[in-house]
């Protein structure tokens, strides 16, 4: 069984930023979620079919998007190098516009959670 590529969202608040992943494999949908710079907590839930692990996916990223969550991309393959080499594609789903910015832009907590992740 393969798994699908990890989708990862940030929502930056006054309160600390927060990460929430997705992943499915198979009819297992992966969620993990919590602070930046923190483990999280993860959550397996089985459907049906693959079908509907990949619709239940669809919809909650949606409900994430609403939420104030965006999107990241890593644009880069993992390397050694240091972590502001990389470059991160922020994508705002509000507005038409996308803006690529350096690691070095993003807050600290923000690129120790993309290195945490490679």
């Amino acid at each position: 069984m393969s798994q699908g590529k990890i989708r990862r969202f940030i929502s930056d608040s006054k309160s600390g930023g927060k990460f929430w992943e997705v992943q499915t494999s198979g009819n297992k949908l992966t969620t993990r979620w919590g602070r930046i710079e923190s483990n999280g907590t993860s959550h397996t839930k089985v459907y049906d079919s693959k079908e509907d692990a990949l619709t239940a996916k669809q919809k909650i990223i949606e409900q994430k998007l609403k939420s104030g969550y965006q999107e990241i991309r890593d644009k880069t393959k993992p390397s050694t190098k240091k972590r502001s080499s990389k470059t991160t594609r922020i994508v705002n789903t509000k507005s038409p516009k996308q803006h690529v910015l350096s690691a070095d832009d993003l807050p600290k907590r923000v690129v120790a959670l993309i290195g945490d992740i490679y």
